[in-house]
């Protein structure tokens, strides 16, 4: 090896050093600014729920069910978790969201036969529809939609859309995204007594509970 090539070699090796050493500096500082970002980050996302919290308390019994479905941009889990608090009350589940309308999926069942049920999901639909959005692309009817739990919900999604304004009702069954199945119904109560019927979870006969005495009365 000639002395040119051994100096080239040498003063390669003296630049790789001095190049290791930057990048070392640089990854450190990356490391230092990836860090303050993390506390950055953390800090905007304590003050979000803080403010969702102050809002929630100010809202007391009547709270803004349009921001508590939100969950695209300023969506908070303050929100999310007290929306399912309110969804629980009428017997509702959360699940996932609306890529359409970026809004939380609001999911009832019905079981064959439990008294008050019906009418307990149209009160819960006539709640919330007010503060949905209708579906994206849709008919002049503005439908907004509620999953629909059933024995079958592994094989085929069901929806129940509902429109504010005329108040009629549609089940459509889904499948890989494409509609399947759909039936109209003139009113909520005739489509969900239908859900009641043929897409139940379970299938409940409630009957009054009677104690058989020792004399042979019974006592309801």
């Amino acid at each position: 090896m000639n002395i040119q090539v051994t100096d080239s070699l040498a003063s390669l090796r003296a630049q790789l050093v001095k190049a290791e050493e930057k990048l070392a500096i640089a990854q450190k500082a990356v490391k230092a600014a990836e860090r303050a970002e993390d506390r950055a980050s953390n800090l905007v996302e304590d003050i979000r729920e803080a403010i969702a919290v102050a809002q929630l308390q100010s809202w007391g019994d009547h709270p803004d069910l349009a921001m508590l479905m939100n969950s695209g941009e300023g969506s908070t889990m303050v929100f999310y978790r007290a929306l399912g608090e309110v969804a629980g009350r009428w017997g509702f589940h959360l699940g996932g969201r609306w890529t359409d309308t970026n809004q939380t999926v609001l999911r009832f069942g019905l079981n064959r036969g439990e008294r008050g049920a019906v009418e307990r999901v149209a009160g819960a639909v006539l709640y919330f529809s007010p503060a949905m959005k209708p579906i994206k692309g849709g008919s002049r009817e503005g439908w907004v939609r509620f999953a629909v739990s059933h024995q079958e919900s592994e094989l085929r999604a069901w929806e129940l859309r509902y429109a504010k304004k005329t108040g009629k009702a549609r089940l459509v069954s889904q499948s890989y995204g494409a509609e399947e199945d759909k039936h109209d119904f003139d009113t909520l109560l005739l489509a969900l007594h239908y859900i009641e019927k043929h897409l139940w979870c379970e299938n409940v006969i409630d009957e009054e509970i009677t104690t058989l005495l020792e004399d042979g009365t019974v006592v309801l």
